[in-house]
This record gives structure tokens, sequence and C-alpha cells, in this order.
């Protein structure tokens, strides 16, 4: 009897050891991943910050987190199944709207709830106001969908629509992150001065979505992404309007006006079809090609197809590829107007009047081209005909002017 109870105690105790040991692993995957995202995110926005949210409602915001808590709770109790709706009025205001969006978002976190969260475009007195999420001195505000401390839950925002308002989130950045297992939809919703980001989620979606001097980024989506029906303005100075990185899902943006350049950093299956896309932007940097052109791409890899866009105004580049990789990377564009895109010049050298296409820095690139003839220009603005910038290595350039294109694999 003692044997087996000697027996069973090794194995108790083997068993702690090895649930230990596993746990370790466990946790050892998240830092590496979350140190992963920061990286990531680092080089997409440098200066996002994520704060304690819930330290600074509770001691920054006491009485009104405590209101925004018993509103919360009272609305719960009244949902029904897993998904849970959520109606939240602005009050026009900072920081009253950041402390009642933030405190809906932490508490259905911690629950672990999927809910859908409907931004009202009016106040509960029916006048037109936007949910101010951050002022001109508190700068690293915004709105935490975290799952770094835990919280999950697939977060859908929907904005309401009137004859004379739509819901607006004015100032602060919104951000859903860190929840692999979870799906993030917006529609109808308006960002002034803000910026969207979705990373390490498995989907993201938006529909219907207005910005103004602001950009959306996504990362690390394991599943699929849709943007589409949206009217997207960035800033003046030009910055990226949209840009998705080292997602492994298809992304298929689609329908949309965008003013200002798209980027996609080392991403797959990515199709961009039928947008109109307004050139804009001042010189680009050595390195961030992005910075000016209609679309462009950097570290990109396979089968991302560009294809039926109205692309107009005036840039450096129509588009620049960067890599610096020695894989394989392919690229198609087919069949898209340009016709009202001007190739210009930015500056007084010959490095500065670029042909069209600036493809460099990459020595295995497939890039195939068909439609409108590609002219560039010069100091003087003089037409010139050189489709291809750059090019060296084993990189193949099919340019094709008959407009007889192939179609996308997407």
């Amino acid at each position: 009897m003692k044997t087996i109870s000697f027996k069973l105690s090794i194995l108790a105790i083997l068993l702690i050891v090895f649930a230990n040991s596993c746990q370790d692993e466990i946790e050892t995957d998240l830092q590496i991943a979350n140190e992963r995202e920061n990286i990531i995110l680092d080089a997409l926005i440098p200066d996002i910050k994520y704060i304690n949210t819930e330290k600074i409602l509770t001691e920054q915001f006491p009485e009104l987190h405590k209101a925004a808590k018993a509103d919360f709770q009272k609305q719960l109790n009244s949902a029904q199944g897993r998904m849970y709706n959520y109606t939240v009025y602005p009050v026009g205001s900072f920081p009253e709207d950041w402390v009642n969006l933030q405190t809906l978002a932490n508490e259905i976190g911690e629950l672990g709830l999927d809910a859908r969260i409907k931004l009202m475009a009016t106040d509960i007195n029916g006048d037109p106001k936007p949910f101010v999420v951050r002022d001109d001195i508190l700068t690293d505000f915004g709105l935490y969908f975290d799952g770094t401390n835990g919280n999950n839950g697939s977060i859908t925002l929907v904005g309401e629509t009137n004859n004379t308002a739509s819901a607006t989130i004015f100032g602060g950045n919104v951000y859903f992150s860190s929840r692999p297992d979870n799906n993030f939809e917006a529609r109808k919703v308006r960002l002034e001065n803000s910026i969207l980001v979705v990373g390490r989620a498995k989907s993201f979606k938006a529909s219907q979505i207005i910005t103004e001097k602001s950009s959306i980024y996504f990362f690390l989506i394991s599943d699929n992404v849709s943007i589409t029906n949206c009217v997207l303005t960035g800033t003046e100075d030009g910055s990226t309007v949209l840009q998705g990185a080292r997602s492994a899902a298809r992304a298929i943006i689609r329908n949309n006006y965008i003013s200002g350049p798209v980027g996609l950093i080392n991403s797959s299956n990515v199709l961009i079809e039928n947008n109109e896309i307004l050139a804009s932007g001042p010189t680009p940097g050595p390195f961030y090609v992005t910075g000016i052109n209609p679309v462009g791409l950097f570290e990109t890899s396979v089968n991302n197809c560009i294809i039926n866009n109205e692309i107009k105004g005036e840039s450096r580049y129509l588009i620049s590829v960067y890599t610096g990789s020695t894989e394989p990377w392919e690229l198609n564009f087919f069949n898209n107007d340009i016709s009202e895109w001007t190739s210009v010049c930015k500056g007084g050298d010959i490095y500065d009047c670029a042909s069209p296409l600036n493809i460099f820095w990459i020595e295995d690139l497939t890039f195939n081209y068909c439609g409108d003839e590609l002219i560039g220009r010069d100091n003087d603005y003089n037409p010139i005909v050189t489709p291809v910038d750059y090019d060296y290595g084993n990189n193949t350039i099919n340019i094709d002017y008959s407009k007889s294109c192939g179609s996308c694999k997407n």
C-alpha cells in the first residue's frame, strides 16, 4: 500500500512538473508573439503606446468610471445569449466619451463576450456630436480592445447614420489587438484624426467607413480581410491611408475611394480591385516608398494583384517595389485606368525624376503589367517613355500594352 502511494505521489509530482512546463511554454510563446507584434507595430506606427486603461479609469476618473460600469451592468442584464448588444451615446467631450467607451471595452473583454456595439450619431438629446476619445494634451489616449491582459471576444462596431449626422470617433486611435481567436468588424463609422489598428486577430472587416485625416492599419490577420465601400482620406502630409502587414489572410480591398497611398508589407494574396485611388503626397524618403505613390508596395510576397482600378492625380511613381529580398516575389498590375494619372518630378537631380515603375533592391521578382502605356516625366515635365526605373538580379518584368490581360488568382 505504501508502495502504491509512493508511486502515485511520484506520478502527481511528474504531472505537476509537466503542467508547469507546458504553462511555461505557453507563456513563452505568448511573450514571443507579443514581442513580434510590438516589433511590427513599432515599424508601422512608431508613436503607438499601450496604456493601462483600467488603472487610469479607476485612479483618474473614478466617478465617471463608476457611472459607466453601472450603465454597462444595466444593459448586460438585458442581454440575450452570448452575443451582447450595447448602445452608447456620445457626450461630445473628453474624458466622458473615452471613459464610457473604454469601460465598455474592458468589461466585455473581461467577460469574454462577443459584442455588437452601436455608436449613436447624436447625444441623448438628439444633438449631433462626435465621440471625443482624445484631447490635444493627453495624446496617448485611445480606445483599446486589447487582449494582452487576457481579455477576449469578437467585436462589431456599427455606427448610426441619419439625415443630419453619422457616428464619429474624433481623435485617439482605435486598437483591436492580441486576440488571435477573435474577429473585428467596423461598419458605418466615421474616423477623424484617428488611426484604426487591427492586429493579431482572426479576421478583419471594414465596410462603409469614412476617414478624414485618418489611416487604417492591419497586420498578422490569420483569416480573411475585407475592406469594401469605404471613403478613405489621409492626412495632408501624404502619409499612408491604408496599410497591411505580414498577414497570412486573403485580403480584398474593393470598391473604395482612397485619397493617399496604399502600402503592403510582406503580404500575400491581396486583391486591390475596382477602387478609385487619388495619388498625392510629398517626395518619398529613400526607403518608405509608399509616401507618394497611389499604390506603393514594399516587402511584398506572392499572388498580389492590382486590377481594374481608376488611378488619378500626380506622383513620382505609379508603383514602387522595395524589399531587400532574395526570395521569389510576384505582383500583377492589370487593366487599371491611369489616363488621369501623371508622373511628375519633385526634385532637381536625375534620381528625383524616375519612371512610373520603380523597382529596386529585389533579386527575384516577377512583375506583370498590362494596360495603358507608361510615360514618365523629366525635370522639365517632358514625357519620357522608360517604364522601368531600376532592375537587377533575376527579376522578370513583363510589360504588355495590348490590354489582353490575364486574370488574378484571388
